[in-house]
């Protein structure tokens, strides 16, 4: 250090070989005849996670969502994700933290019927394709009284959305979906992050809501084009980020099963002995 250098900004790169937290000591060497060396360390933790995340996309039509889907997820380097026609299908479900059901149909019965026997989490996005008698005799909570007829769903932001940090990247103004007409009924514990708006009105209907029940997490997004949302918001701020945020967010919620408490405190009762 001189006059002229009072400060120094060191950068490390610590590699992570085991998941967990970790602690460490940064410290420097005194000075001679230095009188406060107190401040010479600091010690400081750093939590390691394995974010690698397989994700499955199953899709019973070709559409430009997927491919918008796969790009946005993967723009995460840690995550990587196989795209497959349900006609083609042959792995196991089980292999995937996260699959992705594009557009619902009889034709995924043995699958999403092993789904459910191993309780692992899922996206669902419905459409103009989507058969909403097979959906709804799945008994998943909630169901759709749907019509052989579409119409154009645009979002509107819920502040109150409290399942994970997702801040308002310009919802109202993308691009509405495309889905059958009809009513929603959800008949299991939600949180809705975006709600239905047709041609101008807010309705209580919801767009994109998650589930959180009996260690299974899961979403869905009623509506199909979401390519255009990624589209507008590159329009909006130059840059695909935002609307990959939205959806590393989503993935990263409904990839694990970790269940995470606001404040979770352990106490003995403690009986005075008078």
């Amino acid at each position: 250090f001189s006059s002229d250098k009072k400060s120094a900004t060191i950068t490390a790169n610590l590699t992570s070989t085991k998941n967990g937290l970790h602690y460490y000591t940064a410290s420097i060497n005194a000075l001679k005849n230095e009188k406060n060396t107190k401040n010479n360390s600091k010690i400081f933790s750093v939590e390691v996670i394995n974010e690698q995340t397989k994700v499955l996309i199953l899709s019973s039509v070709l559409h430009p969502d997927i491919g918008a889907l796969k790009k946005s997820i993967e723009s995460n380097k840690q995550r990587s994700v196989d795209v497959r026609l349900v006609d083609d299908f042959k792995g196991n479900v089980s292999n995937y933290q996260l699959v992705i059901f594009y557009q619902l149909n009889n034709k995924f019965n043995s699958i999403f019927s092993e789904l459910k026997e191993q309780n692992s989490n899922y996206l669902l996005i419905s459409g103009a394709n989507t058969d909403w008698n097979f959906i709804n005799k799945q008994q998943l909570g909630f169901t759709k009284n749907a019509i052989n007829q579409t119409e154009n769903y645009g979002a509107i932001y819920d502040d109150s959305f409290l399942t994970f940090l997702q801040e308002d990247i310009g919802f109202d103004n993308f691009p509405p979906l495309k889905d059958k007409f009809g009513e929603v009924l959800i008949s299991k514990e939600h949180q809705t992050l975006l709600y239905q708006n047709v041609n101008g009105f807010k309705t209580n209907q919801p767009l994109l809501t998650t589930f959180d029940a009996n260690n299974q997490r899961s979403a869905v997004l009623f509506g199909e084009g979401i390519w255009k949302w990624r589209a507008a918001s590159f329009l909006n701020s130059n840059s695909f980020e935002e609307f990959d945020k939205f959806t590393g967010s989503l993935v990263q919620y409904l990839a694990s099963n970790k269940k995470r408490d606001r404040l979770e405190v352990n106490a003995n009762t403690i009986y005075p002995a008078n």
